[in-house]
């Protein structure tokens, strides 16, 4: 599989376990997703403030 593949379906497989049953993230669910999945500081800093 191709690297811009591979990372198309991580990001997708990582939506699909925060998105409610109707696949869409509220803001409450793209929170929890954000706090989780970024690790970097910097990055975590700038959207999850």
């Amino acid at each position: 599989m191709a690297r811009l593949e591979q990372a198309i379906t991580n990001i997708v497989d990582v939506f699909s376990e925060y998105a409610s049953s109707d696949c869409k993230l509220n803001k409450q669910e793209l929170k929890k997703m954000m706090e989780k999945e970024v690790q970097s500081p910097e990055l975590k800093a700038k959207i999850c403030s």
